[in-house]
């Protein structure tokens, strides 16, 4: 039988224990909002030695590994911290940016659709999903996303002027004027020059 003194030493030392793998948590979220991805990555690396199902810090050194171009660990922090939290939007929906950066559009969609299923109308959900399609060629599925994502955030300047692309893609001129006018309205960095440029 385990002494009293021993139990107490035991919970002082998870205690401390505990308390020193928050503080290097802590030390890298400051790093990684200080661009230090390196530096966060190796806290985050301590922080999981003593906790490694921490799937928030997991899922922070994946987003400081994608911030640091290397993108198989990213995927390897992400895919970790899912076990963890599997219907995590943000996990889902950063696993899919680092498949997006990589043109692969396939898995991004795979990701992005599985956040849409665990949270119906978030509009950033439904517009990385656009995205998606859009890249992948399937014109209907894009244009349906891009649409119910708008009428989830009417102000979403981003997905007029990527809807406007696509429509341009498909020689729908008037309507890619109106999405350009929409996102000039709103300020969305390069409506204005496309809306020169198309729109005469």
């Amino acid at each position: 039988m385990i002494s009293i003194r021993k139990a107490l030493l035991i919970v002082l030392l998870a205690a401390a224990t505990g308390a020193c793998s928050e503080n290097k948590k802590g030390e890298g979220e400051e790093h990684f909002k200080a661009g230090r991805y390196e530096e966060a990555v190796e806290a985050y690396s301590k922080t999981l030695q003593v906790d490694p199902r921490n799937e928030q810090v997991l899922y922070n050194r994946g987003r400081a590994y994608d911030e640091l171009n290397n993108p198989e660990a990213a995927i390897q922090d992400l895919k970790n911290a899912l076990k963890y939290d599997e219907k995590n939007v943000r996990f889902l929906l950063s696993l899919g940016d680092v498949y997006y950066k990589q043109k692969n559009f396939d898995n991004a969609l795979y990701y992005y659709g599985l956040a849409a299923e665990a949270e119906k109308g978030n509009p950033l959900v439904l517009y990385k999903n656009a995205k998606a399609n859009h890249q992948l060629g399937k014109v209907e599925k894009a244009m349906d996303f891009y649409a119910a994502a708008l009428r989830e955030k009417k102000d979403m300047g981003e997905a007029y002027l990527s809807r406007a692309a696509l429509k341009i893609s498909q020689e729908d001129n008037k309507g890619a004027c109106e999405d350009l006018r929409q996102a000039k309205s709103l300020g969305t960095s390069g409506a204005a020059e496309a809306l020169a440029k198309y729109c005469k």
